[in-house]
C-alpha cells in the first residue's frame, strides 16, 4: 500500500468504524475480514463471533496489531502461491493480522505458561491469522509475556519480521562472533531486525538500502546501491 494510492483508504472514512470498534457486546466483537482476493477496497469492518480458547490457547484481548507484508500478499492472493495456503478462488480464512499485543482474557484448561490478564505479544500462524480484531485466540506457545517496558504498539511490531530476521541469521546462517554479514534490503521491516541481531552477535554488519550503503555502522549517502 502506498501513499498515493488512489485506492488506498483515507484514515477519516474509517471515523465512524473506529467508533463503532470500541463496543464488543456478549459473544461477538468488531474484526476486519475480506471474503474476497483484491485491493484494500475488499476489507470491511463486521461484528463477527468472538472466539473461544481450545484446551492448549488463551484468548487476547487486542491491544495493537501490525501489518506486514504477508497480510498484504494473503489480501491480494498475490503471488498465486499465497492462495494455496489460503484458498485458490477465495480466503478461506477470512481474517487478517499475524502481530498481535494484548491482555489474556480467558485461558484453556491445558495451558500452563499464562494466566488471565497477562499482557503478552506474539505471531499467529499464516493459516490462523486474525489479530486486526477485538479479540483473537493463540497457541499458548504462539505468545510471550510482554516486557513491562515495552508499550503493546512496540511489541505488536515486533513479533514476524524479528522472528524472520533471528532464524535466518541464527538458525540458518548460524552467524557467529567475528564473522562479516551483509544485509541485503536493511530498511525494511526484516532488515531493520537483521542489522540490530546480526551486530548482538559480535559481527561485522555491512548493509544495503536504498540510494545508500552502510559499513560498520556509518552511512555513505554518496553510493548508491545497484
Amino acid at each position: 500500500m502506498t501513499q498515493n494510492d488512489p485506492k488506498t483508504p483515507r484514515a477519516d472514512q474509517f471515523q465512524g468504524d473506529r467508533e463503532a470498534f470500541q463496543v464488543a457486546s456478549g459473544n461477538t466483537m468488531k474484526a476486519t475480514v475480506y471474503t474476497q482476493y483484491g485491493s484494500p477496497d475488499v476489507l470491511q469492518l463486521k461484528e463477527v463471533a468472538k472466539p473461544t480458547p481450545q484446551d492448549n490457547e488463551v484468548l487476547v484481548q487486542v491491544h495493537a496489531a501490525s501489518v506486514n507484508a504477508a497480510d498484504w500478499h494473503l489480501m491480494r492472493g498475490t503471488p498465486f502461491l499465497a492462495r494455496l495456503v489460503n484458498g485458490l478462488q477465495k480466503p478461506k480464512n477470512t481474517k487478517l493480522g499475524a502481530d498481535v499485543a494484548g491482555r489474556v482474557e480467558a485461558i484453556g484448561r491445558n495451558v500452563t505458561q499464562f494466566q488471565v490478564g497477562d499482557d503478552v505479544f506474539g505471531c499467529l500462524p499464516l493459516h490462523e491469522l486474525g489479530s486486526f480484531a477485538e479479540y483473537v485466540c493463540a497457541h499458548e506457545d504462539a505468545v510471550a509475556l510482554k516486557p513491562a517496558k515495552m508499550t503493546f504498539e512496540q511489541a505488536a511490531a515486533v513479533p514476524l519480521a524479528a522472528f524472520t530476521a533471528l532464524q535466518g541469521l541464527r538458525d540458518k546462517g548460524q552467524i557467529q562472533l567475528g564473522q562479516k554479514v551483509l544485509i541485503n534490503g536493511a530498511s525494511g521491516g526484516v532488515g531493520t531486525a537483521a542489522v540490530q541481531i546480526a551486530k548482538s552477535f559480535g559481527t561485522e554488519v555491512d548493509f544495503r538500502m536504498q540510494h545508500a550503503e552502510c559499513r560498520h555502522g556509518a552511512l555513505d549517502w554518496r553510493r548508491p546501491c545497484h
